[in-house]
C-alpha cells in the first residue's frame, strides 16, 4: 500500500463550465477525500460535494448560496451522511 503523508488537493476550472475542488488528507492511520463541484451564475452559487474516509464514513451534500446587493448571504444546504439522518440548514449572514 502506498503511504500518503499529506496532500492539500487543488481547485481548477473545467472549460469555464464549473469548478472542481479536491481535498485529500491522511497519514498512516487515516485517509479522507472530499470532492466539491460548483458553479457561479451572477450572485448565485450552486455546489455539490462528496466525502469519504478510511473509517467507512461517507456523505453527500448540496448547497445553494445567494448574495444580494447589500452583501447579505443566504445559504441553503442539505447533507446526507451514510450513517444517521440527513439534515437541512439555512444560514443568513449579514455584514455589520
Amino acid at each position: 500500500m502506498k503511504r500518503i503523508k499529506y496532500s492539500n488537493g487543488g481547485k481548477f476550472s473545467v472549460n469555464n463550465i464549473f469548478d472542481l475542488e479536491t481535498s485529500v488528507q491522511g497519514n498512516k492511520h487515516f485517509r479522507s477525500i472530499q470532492n466539491t463541484i460548483s458553479k457561479t451564475i451572477g450572485n448565485i452559487e450552486v455546489a455539490g460535494s462528496r466525502y469519504q474516509d478510511s473509517m467507512g464514513q461517507r456523505s453527500k451534500g448540496a448547497s445553494v448560496s445567494y448574495t444580494n446587493r447589500k452583501g447579505t448571504n443566504f445559504n441553503l444546504s442539505v447533507n446526507k451522511p451514510n450513517y444517521g439522518s440527513s439534515f437541512t440548514q439555512l444560514r443568513i449572514q449579514k455584514p455589520l
